[in-house]
């Protein structure tokens, strides 16, 4: 084992130290897994002097294990890519089940790896097409609403290609109908109740046959209290994973923006879960969504009781006191990076939320999560 300085690029402020760190004369300061808070502290200590033990380079060369660094919105970004290259194609590939999986199981290791940075991104993904993008985000809440109802990963994939697979039949349809103010013609209406069944017979063309995967796409839009489609069915009779993708499908199109409507505010499509939707939607489920996202969603603006702008960047083990990363201060000038704020302690309580046009700011989603970009590294992690 050799002894190696610590640079700062290493360590990122309130994620786990994914080593132990030493001074200079050999003490340990702090064990792999503890936290250091906030680039103030990263900062003094380093200017002490950070150390830890690696093998030396003879030996990382004979181990068959290599560091690997995960970057989850570079993931992200390629599932995004990777969905709208099979879904704009022309369907009828027979690989097409196969690579649809294999996208759910990077989703789910990107979700695996950092949830409140995956979760952040149905706030900040809309960059890419309604459709595509929708379908990602309800297979983000798929997976985490179904992993606390201790789905095993490999049972979750169904139900997350079910999500990302349930409009394949009116992709054109639904990209049209999120800027169309014009109200739906009865083609367009038959044309939606009739996509459960069409999706489904396009998915055996290519090729798939699990049970699941098709179940629950028939069912995506069917409601407990039997106002649903296609057969109304009611409670019982609907499976488990269609009332997930169900729940994910309502949210991410209730906070999402249209032509005809501003979106609605995280918090305020949480409540109608309980409010509105409560006979039609699955309570458990819209619980366990509710405590995974909290009071105030990974991603969403708010403003502080000292007149910061700041975005929710950890739900936290409080729902009411979230972590949040200010990005504009007090003076209303944009700050030179996110400066990370304690919810629970005067003078950053959270005042309200805000939509992103009432924030008014960009804001670089690697900053706000402690992420580098990869290019930006002067380490090279193979």
């Amino acid at each position: 084992m050799v002894k190696q300085r610590i640079k700062h690029e290493e360590i990122i402020p309130g994620r786990p130290l994914p080593f132990s760190i030493y001074d200079d004369d050999g003490n340990l300061l702090l064990t792999e897994g503890s936290v250091i808070e906030s680039d103030f502290q990263l900062n003094t200590l380093l200017e002490r002097g950070l150390y830890c033990y690696r093998l030396s380079r003879a030996r990382r060369e004979e181990s068959p294990q290599t560091p690997v660094i995960s970057y989850p919105f570079e993931t992200i970004d390629e599932i995004y890519t990777g969905l709208n290259l099979l879904l704009g194609r022309s369907i009828a590939d027979p690989k097409l089940p196969a690579k649809i999986l294999k996208l759910c199981s990077k989703l789910q290791d990107a979700c695996e790896h950092d949830t409140d940075a995956c979760l952040g991104m149905i706030a900040f993904g809309h960059y890419y097409k309604y459709p595509i993008m929708h379908s990602i985000h309800t297979a983000l809440v798929c997976k985490t609403v179904l992993k606390r109802l201790g789905w095993l990963p490999e049972q979750r994939l169904m139900p997350m290609a079910a999500a990302m697979t349930m409009n394949i039949s009116m992709i054109e349809l639904q990209d049209k109908l999120y800027s169309q103010r014009a109200p739906l013609s009865g083609k367009q209406k038959v044309e939606i109740l009739d996509h459960p069944g069409r999706s489904v017979e396009m998915l055996e063309k290519c090729g798939v046959r699990d049970e699941l995967w098709l179940h629950t796409i028939i069912q995506h839009h069917e409601l407990l209290d039997g106002s649903g489609y296609p057969s109304g069915q009611k409670e019982d009779s609907i499976v488990q994973s269609s009332r997930v993708v169900t729940l994910g499908d309502v949210y991410g199109a209730r906070i999402s923006n249209r032509s005809y409507r501003k979106p609605i505010l995280p918090t305020d499509a949480l409540r109608d879960f309980f409010v509105n939707k409560g006979q039609c939607l699955d309570q458990t489920m819209s619980k366990i969504l509710i405590k995974n996202l909290g009071l105030f969603p990974p991603g969403s603006f708010v403003e502080l009781s000292n007149g910061e702008i700041a975005v929710v960047t950890r739900v936290g083990k409080d729902a009411r006191h979230p972590e949040v990363a200010s990005v504009v201060g007090a003076n209303g000038k944009r700050l030179s990076k996110p400066a990370v704020r304690n919810t629970a302690a005067a003078p950053f309580e959270i005042k309200k939320i805000l939509t992103k046009n009432e924030a008014g700011i960009e804001v670089n989603r690697y900053q706000l999560w402690g992420y580098m970009r990869p290019e930006a590294l002067s380490i090279r992690f193979d």
